[in-house]
């Protein structure tokens, strides 16, 4: 079968639709949710995940999160962290390496990612 020769419509037709493309990639990587991102530079951060309060507080030996254990899960670098029976909060080595700890809503899936830098 030969090739059809290319007219000014088909062309015409291929810029609209490479324009549309590029305007709902644009579109879509500039209004690109980034989560619920919180970045810690203290000993202590305070913020919320559904109206739920959290605390993280980093000390010299061990760190600790302390919110709602029975509705949320917290995982360090993809590695579950199982709550305190006792204070019902997690512990977690300070010297433990990790990038980020992630907040997830057993529930409805909503999630805060904390990220901790050392001043």
């Amino acid at each position: 079968m030969p090739a059809q020769k290319l007219t000014p419509a088909r062309i015409a037709q291929i810029v609209v639709m490479l324009l549309i493309l590029i305007a709902a990639f644009t579109w879509r990587t500039l209004d690109q949710d980034q989560g619920n991102i919180v970045k810690c530079m203290v000993k202590t951060c305070h913020f919320s995940l559904n109206n739920q309060a959290f605390e993280i507080h980093f000390t010299e030996h061990n760190n600790y999160i302390v919110g709602d254990s029975e509705q949320f899960r917290v995982s360090i670098n993809n590695t579950i962290i199982n709550p305190d029976i006792n204070t019902k909060s997690w512990l977690f080595n300070k010297h433990d390496k990790y990038d980020h700890i992630l907040i997830t809503n057993k529930q409805n899936g909503d999630y805060v990612k904390v990220i901790h830098k050392e001043k």
